[in-house]
């Protein structure tokens, strides 16, 4: 198969028919891309180092609204579709992940800091799988500022995974990855305390 950029918004028609947008490929000539494919990611994930994974286009661009310091980032094709998704971009990325408040939400970001977690600086999650919150919920359902997500998700915040060290180059260090901010005590732009 071929693969060629085409400037239309990304669409899945069918199951595993395919059809990209300006952050994608298509296959010419088939509807179903290779079973080893790996798509890009949406977001601004090209030199991202503090990144936040969240499930779906409507919270990339709810995030990116808001004005937070770390980089929204997401796959595409739902929660069970993030395998088939290059993450090699994040490659040293402190990683946030942030799911949606239903079973395959949380199981895929598990799932994924758990693949991740080889690669990356560090992975946390924002663990509301405890609220009371409606099935599905995610960000984009929330006209929240920065500052009130950053207030609310602040104590949610737990580790994930670590990487390995056998993964990271001896000449790695972590502090690297935090020159893009003015401190490494910033998450969405307010300074956060548990940010180590």
């Amino acid at each position: 198969a071929t693969a060629h950029l085409r400037p239309s918004l990304w669409d899945v028609n069918t199951p595993g028919d395919w059809g990209w947008g300006l952050w994608g490929t298509t296959w010419e000539g088939q509807g179903t891309a290779p079973a080893d494919t790996q798509y890009p990611l949406y977001g601004d994930w090209l030199a991202a180092k503090h990144v936040i994974i969240v499930e779906g286009e409507k919270c990339v661009d709810r995030l990116k609204a808001m004005g937070i310091k770390r980089t929204p980032i997401t796959w595409p094709g739902g929660a069970a579709a993030w395998k088939h998704a290059d993450w090699d971009a994040l490659t040293y990325a402190d990683i946030l992940l942030f799911p949606d408040h239903d079973d395959p939400g949380f199981k895929c970001m598990r799932e994924l800091g758990a693949h991740l977690a080889p690669i990356a600086a560090q992975v946390r999650i924002i663990d509301h799988s405890a609220l009371e919150l409606p099935k599905g919920w995610d960000v984009a359902d929330e006209d929240w500022t920065a500052e009130q997500l950053n207030a609310w998700a602040r104590d949610l915040i737990k580790p994930l995974a670590a990487p390995s060290n056998e993964d990271v180059p001896r000449d790695f260090h972590p502090q690297d990855i935090h020159r893009q901010d003015q401190t490494d005590q910033e998450l969405w732009g307010v300074p956060l305390d548990l940010w180590a």
